[in-house]
């Protein structure tokens, strides 16, 4: 396969996984980051002659500087203030939910660290999936230099042990919560964010706001490699991810580019390019060899912090429907807000959902390489 079509590859599947994904509810269900990640897997592993050591390199390539690119479009939206002045319960419950992120995560590594290779950054990248997202694990995962192998495993076990709980949200959860949190207290009317009006229109003034969104994007890292290059005399990942992410965060504040149309949209499906590039790296006989301690690593992470942040949220009489939500968002992200609202039956939450969510990508990044600094330096 030449570079050409490799490129087309990247560049193109992830708009078949998206299309798929919105008309069929199994491939809904997989979502297209799985259906990305399993594409470039599936080349890497089927057709091992494809991936030559040039074709490699493009796609370590790719997978760096998408990352680059996603990282300030998928922040550009965030209202940070907004958010702090929306709902005490939701930035109270929240903030719950960090702690229980990183108290879990450490704990993880002290209890199981010594079964698997790399434990700092392995919680460094799971604080920064449980309080931001996907892109806050991709991009820690960069700054880390993680091993591709290592880093898609961690996301392979995060998927089957969150997907665990996105099956218990949609069905049990609120009743078992609602055992010993409160209700949410007063109406649950109709929100005024309409949750199926998430498409863009790919007019001409439309393609021009992804070429000032490309551009931004652009300087913003490139100014990253300034700072790495003036701080530490290199090309530091960390120190350029951090300005990255630092550089979203601060145009944000910027109302005209808070309210750029299609940011977010752009950002996911970059992120989408860097999961088929970085599929196509990855070994599946050294995933398979490594599976099962990690497995137990992530479900101390994940399940202890999910447990402690119901028994805080229990102690601090957060109601039922602002736990959910606020556990969702920083679990998943701002893309299931909308469907676990539905199941709560309370359309009030979504805007706290939502900001909450983008609150979580702002902060994941520093808090993750935060804590795989204090691991490394307290277990090595």
């Amino acid at each position: 396969m030449t570079q050409a079509l490799l490129i087309v590859f990247f560049v193109g599947f992830p708009a078949l996984a998206v299309h798929g994904a919105k008309h069929s509810k199994l491939l809904e269900w997989l979502s297209p980051v799985i259906l990305c990640y399993g594409a470039g897997i599936a080349l890497a592993n089927f057709l091992p002659s494809v991936m030559t050591p040039e074709n490699k390199a493009l796609a370590g390539s790719f997978t760096e500087g998408t990352v680059l690119l996603a990282v300030p479009m998928l922040l550009f939206n965030t209202d940070v203030m907004a958010w702090l002045r929306s709902a005490g319960s939701a930035v109270l419950s929240f903030v719950l939910a960090v702690i229980s992120v990183l108290v879990c995560t450490c704990l993880a590594a002290l209890l199981v660290g010594g079964k698997i290779d790399r434990p700092w950054d392995v919680s460094g990248m799971l604080v920064g999936v449980y309080t931001g997202g996907t892109p806050n694990m991709t991009a820690i995962g960069k700054a880390l230099e993680v091993p591709d192998e290592l880093f898609l495993l961690v996301n392979l076990v995060d998927v089957a042990l969150s997907g665990a709980i996105l099956i218990f949200y949609f069905s049990v959860a609120k009743h078992l919560l609602a055992l010993f949190l409160p209700e949410y207290p007063g109406d649950k009317g109709e929100e005024t964010v309409d949750l199926d009006d998430a498409s863009v229109v790919f007019s001409r003034s439309q393609l021009l706001t992804f070429a000032k969104l490309i551009a931004m994007s652009l300087g913003i890292a490139g100014a990253g490699v300034g700072v790495s290059l003036l701080l530490t005399g290199q090309m530091s990942v960390a120190v350029i991810i951090l300005t990255v992410t630092t550089g979203g965060l601060a145009l944000s504040f910027i109302d005209k580019v808070r309210d750029m149309p299609g940011s977010f949209e752009l950002g996911e499906y970059i992120l989408l390019i860097f999961c088929v590039a970085i599929g196509t790296l990855a070994d599946v006989s050294m995933l398979a060899e490594a599976g099962g301690p990690l497995v137990l690593y992530g479900a101390v992470a994940l399940y202890g912090a999910l447990l402690m942040h119901f028994i805080l949220a229990g102690l601090f009489r957060i109601d039922v429907d602002t736990v959910m939500i606020t556990s969702t968002a920083a679990i998943f992200g701002p893309a299931f807000v909308g469907p676990i609202a539905g199941v709560l039956g309370n359309r009030k939450i979504v805007t706290s959902g939502l900001a909450t969510g983008l609150v979580g990508y702002a902060i994941g990044n520093y808090l993750g390489l935060a804590v795989a600094a204090l691991l490394k330096a307290m277990l090595t």
